[in-house]
């Protein structure tokens, strides 16, 4: 990989790390998608000034107190961003090694270590952030006393999942198509394609479909998982306290009391009136 795609490369990771925050952020809110993918273009087209104007209009969206906004999104938006270099990484060096296998010519060979050493050099960089961020972040999740700092970080952690389990399967879908559809065109002799060809999207199918069983049968279906959506389900359901309202009046019936000698107003637990000393039930007192 050239210093052009590399650089590019890093362009890519810094808007979809941001475009990630948006989307976070969004679910939860529990807003709409369409709202996370228009800050998302809206931050590819100003990387940094298009992520700071949305920290600055979501501030007036916060209606509860729910905690530390800036952390929770820090942990799980950088975790993401590392795993999605990682599978990259993971995918790249696989298809690296299988073209360096199946085609020996020096010159493409050459291009391919290159190829190899990128790759290895963002699985080396990503794999211990990705574990660093993640487990933090679980830790950080689990330790959650607040019900409603707890809803917005659940809802985080289900996204992360699910785009997880999305991006994963849709690739599987999308490389097995790319495979039938190359043997009927070898099958009808519009093309005859290379072994070499082939070798690349292998390692991506598999890079794919084993990150859509870990998360779906390790993670999703795990014990902890379901332990947290159970917690995140009752709080959903529990009642609200209704607000209790001070008021120095039962109902719409006021009591007064009023001297029947002096016709001053008399507190209804006063003993005695003011005015005469004498006790209330003995002075001609009249109760209105």
């Amino acid at each position: 990989m050239d210093d052009d795609q590399t650089f590019l490369f890093l362009l890519a990771t810094l808007w979809f790390a941001q475009a990630l925050w948006v989307l976070f952020d969004v679910s939860e809110t529990k807003k709409r998608l369409p709202v996370a993918i228009a800050w998302g273009l809206g931050c590819l087209v100003l990387p940094v000034i298009g992520m700071i104007g949305y920290l600055l209009k979501k501030q007036d969206d916060v209606a509860k107190p729910v905690g530390n906004i800036v952390m929770r999104q820090y942990w799980f938006t950088v975790s993401f961003t590392f795993l999605a270099m990682l599978f990259v990484g993971v995918a790249q060096t696989g298809s690296s090694v299988l073209q360096m296998a199946l085609e020996n010519t020096p010159d493409r060979s050459l291009g391919v270590r290159e190829d190899l050493a990128w790759s290895l050099a963002v699985v080396t960089i990503a794999l211990p952030a990705w574990l660093f961020h993640y487990i933090r972040a679980r830790s950080y999740l689990r330790n959650l006393v607040s019900d409603y700092e707890f809803q917005a970080t659940f809802l985080i952690r289900k996204t992360m999942l699910v785009v997880t389990m999305g991006i994963s399967g849709f690739l599987v879908i999308g490389i097995l198509f790319f495979y039938v559809f190359a043997f009927f065109r070898t099958l009808l002799g519009v093309s005859n394609v290379p072994a070499a060809e082939y070798g690349g999207p292998i390692a991506w199918l598999a890079t794919a479909s084993f990150t859509l069983a870990f998360a779906y049968l390790f993670v999703y279906r795990g014990a902890e998982y379901k332990a947290l959506a159970n917690r995140f389900l009752q709080v959903e359901d529990a009642p609200e306290e209704p607000e209790v309202e001070s008021s120095s009046t039962e109902g719409n019936t006021t009591h007064t009391s009023v001297c029947g000698s002096c016709k001053l107003s008399v507190d209804p637990s006063d003993k005695f009136c003011g005015a005469h000393g004498v006790p209330i039930s003995e002075s001609p007192c009249l109760f209105k």
